[in-house]
C-alpha cells in the first residue's frame, strides 16, 4: 500500500509542477467551454435473446422469447424476403409486447394478417417500454429512417400524459454528465462479455425501468401542446424521408389490478388521444382510431381476455390489435401506396 501511494505522488507531484507552470504562463482557450452534450438514444438493445417468465401473469405457456435483430428491431423483422411492403411501428411497452409470444406480438400480426387481405409485409417493431412521442421523433430522424420502410406507425399517448404531468419532456433532453452514459456503456459492454458482470447487471436490475410512487391522488390532466407539436413534427419529419405516417390512438380498458401502472390516467388519456385524432385531420395522416375499435369489440367488455393489467394485451389481445390495425391500413393506406408506387414505374418501350 504503501508502494502504491509512493507511485501515485511520484505521478501527482510533476503533474501538478506542470499545470501550475501552465496556468501562470499560458492562457488555456478552453478554460470555459462547456463539454458536448450527451444524448441517450432509448432504443432496443441489438442482439438481444433473452427468456422471460410471465407465470405470474397467469398466462400460458408461462414463458416467452425477446429477440432483437442486429438493428435493434424486435422479432420477427424479417418474417419474409420480399416484402411489398415494409411498415415501421413505434410506440412504448403497449407496442413492445414485451410478455407476448414472439410470432404474436401485434406489429408482427399487422403483418401476417395483412396477407390475408393481399398485402405482403414485414413489420419492424422499434417499441419500447416507457418511450413517448418525443422519443419517436429523435429515433425516427436517428434509427427509424436508414431502413427506408414505406410506412411508420406511431402509437403514443399514455406515457406522454404521464411525463407531461411529472416534469415534461425536459428529462428526455441531452445531458451534460456524460461519464454517466459511458460508464453505462462500458458496464453494458462488459456484460456481454464477462458472465459475471452479466449476473450482476441480471440481479441488479441495471438499465430497468423503475416507475415512481403512485401520487396520492389523480393528477390534473397536462397540458397536451407539447404533445401536439411532437406529433405534428414527427409526421412533417416522416414525409420528409419520404415515409408514410400513420397515428395510432391508444386504447386502455377498465381493468385495474396490481399490475396496473399507477400513474395510469384515463381522463388524460382521452384528451391526448382526442389530439391524435386531430393532428390526422390537420395533418392529412391516417388514424388508426384503435382505442374506438378496440372497444366494439365483444371481449372488451370482459377486458380480462384482451389485457392482463388493464393496458398490456396478453396473446389474445395481441391478435385482435392485429386483425384491427391491419385492417384499416388495407382499407385507408396501402392501396394508395401500391396505386403511387404503380403510377411512377418506368414505362417500356414498345
Amino acid at each position: 500500500m504503501r508502494k502504491l501511494a509512493l507511485v501515485l505522488l511520484a505521478i501527482a507531484l510533476p503533474l501538478g509542477l506542470y499545470e501550475g507552470v501552465l496556468r501562470a504562463f499560458w492562457i488555456n482557450p478552453f478554460a470555459h467551454e462547456s463539454p458536448d452534450l450527451v444524448l441517450v438514444l432509448r432504443t432496443q438493445p441489438a442482439r438481444a435473446d433473452r427468456t422471460l417468465d410471465r407465470g405470474a401473469l397467469h398466462l400460458d405457456p408461462p414463458q416467452v422469447r425477446f429477440r432483437t435483430d442486429a438493428r435493434g428491431y424486435i422479432e420477427p423483422a424479417q418474417r419474409i424476403p420480399d416484402p411489398e411492403f415494409t411498415l415501421a411501428f413505434q410506440g412504448g411497452s403497449t407496442t413492445e409486447c414485451l410478455v407476448v409470444q414472439e410470432e404474436l406480438r401485434w406489429p408482427n400480426q399487422v403483418a401476417v394478417q395483412l396477407e390475408s387481405l393481399g398485402f405482403r409485409a414485414n413489420a419492424l417493431n422499434a417499441g419500447r417500454a416507457g418511450n413517448t412521442a418525443h422519443d419517436a421523433l429523435v429515433n425516427l430522424v436517428e434509427i427509424v429512417s436508414r431502413d427506408r420502410p414505406d410506412v411508420v406507425l406511431l402509437m403514443h399517448a399514455i406515457n406522454d400524459a404521464g411525463l407531461l404531468a411529472e416534469g415534461g419532456y425536459a428529462r428526455r433532453a441531452p445531458q451534460p454528465d456524460g461519464w454517466r452514459a459511458g460508464g453505462r456503456w462500458l458496464f453494458e459492454t462488459a456484460s456481454a462479455h464477462s458472465s459475471l458482470a452479466g449476473l450482476v447487471r441480471r440481479l441488479s436490475g441495471f438499465g430497468r425501468e423503475v416507475p415512481g410512487p403512485a401520487p396520492a391522488q389523480a393528477p390534473p390532466v397536462p397540458d397536451p401542446e407539447p404533445y401536439q407539436e411532437r406529433l405534428r413534427a414527427w409526421a412533417r419529419t416522416a414525409r420528409a424521408f419520404g415515409i408514410e405516417p400513420v397515428l395510432i390512438t391508444e386504447p386502455l380498458s377498465s381493468l385495474r389490478n396490481e399490475l396496473t401502472p399507477p400513474w395510469t390516467d384515463a381522463a388524460a388519456l382521452a384528451v391526448f388521444n382526442a389530439r391524435v385524432r386531430a393532428i390526422g385531420r390537420e395533418e392529412r395522416v391516417a388514424v388508426v382510431d384503435l382505442a374506438a375499435l378496440v372497444e366494439a369489440e365483444p371481449d372488451f367488455h370482459t377486458p380480462e381476455k384482451i389485457y392482463y393489467d388493464g393496458m398490456h394485451v396478453n396473446d389474445a389481445g395481441a391478435r385482435i390489435y392485429g386483425r384491427l390495425v391491419a385492417e384499416a391500413l388495407a382499407r385507408d393506406v396501402l392501396p394508395g401506396l401500391r396505386a403511387a408506387r404503380a403510377s411512377h414505374l418506368p414505362q417500356i418501350a414498345p
